[in-house]
């Protein structure tokens, strides 16, 4: 078997051997902000309202 240059014998190169190039970074859109906004304010809200329900329980 053909030892690799690296040491590592038996493993397939990925795309030929060479080094795969880095995908193009993607921009957020204002829906994508808007919306991890929006479940931000959901978990928050919920987190505070489980606390007090958890201190005040005779409320609920």
């Amino acid at each position: 078997m053909k030892e690799a240059r690296d040491g590592r014998s038996g493993l397939r190169a990925a795309h030929g051997g060479s080094v795969r190039s880095a995908r193009p970074r993607r921009t957020r859109s204002g829906a994508t902000v808007t919306a991890n906004l929006v479940g931000l304010l959901i978990a928050c809200a919920l987190a505070v309202f489980l606390v007090f329900a958890l201190l005040f329980p005779e409320k609920f």
